[in-house]
């Protein structure tokens, strides 16, 4: 991100569009000489140009004038474009040959090529955009479902630097108290001042404390639900994989070890894209390729929102898995194959001698619920989809906004933390200036959240994961 802040004033250019054929493909060029360099190889364009206005233009070679496409540019002036600086966007067609003929052109006019995000970055530092919604393009782009969709739009709106932005008014308020007491150091705060600034900490904290408390939320809108299958070989955790993806997805049979690499497929339950892994048994095995499979399996339950830990009914024992591996995770035991059970009372004895085992196992677990279903007659899967739809509800509402990024669930932490201290200050009456520097550093990290303190790290946090065109 430093070459951004060297190469500022470069007039840069990309595609926009994804790489590939189509029927068009969107070259954008931004900086200050976006208009006069795009005027070197597209000389159709008027002398009188307006923004925001279509222009039908051919795009020629800048020395020979041979003819390499019929375009339509749009222009748009300084402070009317995403980025806010002069901005080009040539619409050609979708040929990759076309478009990277295009681009060469321009990078031997005096355009650079762009980095990752820098069109964005540009946005940020041209105050179009705060730190929250450059965040929320990313998403935009990058969202699976209508859920993710909406939230990010919300964000790239502004509601969530609105609540950050209450936050800050509130804590710079609390801050600026503190300070005018630090000149009377001599003198204990006056005891109604103490009371009113630590009920508004405490309120301000509780404001923080939501929004991070949101960030499971809004990681499940932004990367779905991530269900593990779990059990020893032959449980029928590709049959039930199959059947919850509605397809054949894994290979299905009889012999142990079928499966020996994690095996995924995804579908959408109540907005949210739900990705099922089914992985290798887990076993003890002399077979190198298997005991790879069963390594990738206990790498995807570290990652796991839910774990199905699948059980045959006719023969029942749980995976040798150390248990600790199992700590905070959302565990259900799925009794399998009970088609092959005769009778409801073989049955519920089966099920206690489950949770025996499971008492055992999971010592620090509560009773884990026990979903008696077959991956074969595609009995109980309804019920395995309507607790993931109830989990799904659990975690997330259409209404509320959501923190979605790690960086920006950090930021609250650490400003809850720091409030804390100032509020710890405060009870024990101590000198002034010693809450005032807590809450100047809870300021701090909100003013990073929204992007008005930043550094080359948070830059490159930000904007290293967009496209080129972005």
């Amino acid at each position: 991100m430093q070459a951004f802040l060297e190469k500022d004033k470069d007039t840069i250019c990309a595609v926009s569009t994804p790489p590939g054929h189509g029927g068009i493909a969107v070259l954008r060029i931004s900086g200050d000489r976006a208009l006069s360099l795009t005027r070197k190889i597209c000389p159709d364009l008027p002398l009188s140009i307006e923004s925001h206005r279509v222009y039908f233009a051919k795009i020629v070679e800048n020395l020979s004038k041979c003819c390499i496409d019929e375009t339509l540019v749009t222009y748009f002036s300084q402070g009317r474009s995403y980025t806010g600086e002069e901005t080009i966007e040539i619409s050609c067609h979708g040929s990759q040959f076309i478009t990277q003929k295009i681009i060469n052109e321009l990078t031997l006019i005096g355009c650079r090529l762009a980095e990752k995000g820098e069109f964005t970055y540009r946005a940020f530092i041209n105050n179009k955009i705060d730190l929250v919604q450059a965040e929320s393009v990313l998403n935009l782009i990058q969202s699976q479902s209508q859920r993710a969709s909406n939230q990010a739009i919300r964000q790239l709106q502004g509601e969530l630097s609105h609540c950050v932005s209450e936050i800050e008014d509130e804590l710079l308020f609390i801050g600026a108290h503190l300070e005018a007491q630090i000149d009377f150091v001599e003198q204990d705060i006056e005891p109604q001042l103490e009371k009113s600034l630590l009920s508004k900490l405490s309120i301000t904290e509780s404001k923080i404390n939501s929004l991070s408390e949101s960030f499971s939320k809004g990681r499940l809108l932004k990367e779905g639900l991530k269900v593990v299958l779990l059990g020893l070989p032959n449980v029928g955790k590709s049959s039930l994989l199959n059947a919850l993806l509605v397809e054949d997805k894994a290979i299905v049979t009889s012999i142990p070890g079928t499966t020996r690499d994690v095996v995924s497929g995804s579908v959408l339950h109540s907005g949210i894209e739900v990705s099922f892994f089914d992985t290798a048994g887990i076993r003890e095995s002399d077979n190198e390729i298997e005991r790879i499979g069963i390594n990738k399996s206990l790498k995807e339950l570290q990652t796991a929102d839910i774990v199905f830990v699948v059980v045959d009914a006719t023969n029942i024992n749980l995976p040798d898995i150390n248990p600790n591996d199992f700590q905070n995770k959302n565990i259900y035991l799925l009794l399998n194959k009970i088609d092959q059970i005769s009778s409801l009372e073989k049955i519920n004895k089966i099920k206690t001698e489950l949770l025996v085992q499971t008492k055992l196992f999971f010592k620090d677990q509560q009773q884990l619920e026990i979903l008696e279903i077959s991956a074969l007659t595609k009995k109980g899967i309804d019920n395995i989809n309507k607790l993931l739809i109830d989990f799904i509800s659990m975690d997330s509402s259409e209404n509320s906004i959501a923190v979605v990024s790690s960086r920006q669930y950090e930021a609250l932490r650490s400003a809850a933390d720091y409030l804390e201290r100032a509020k710890e200050q405060l009870t024990i009456r101590s000198s002034p200036e010693f809450p005032a520097f807590d809450v100047k550093n809870a300021i701090i990290e909100i003013h990073k959240l929204l992007g008005k303190e930043y550094d080359d790290q948070i830059m490159d946090r930000v904007f290293s994961e967009f496209c080129l065109g972005k």
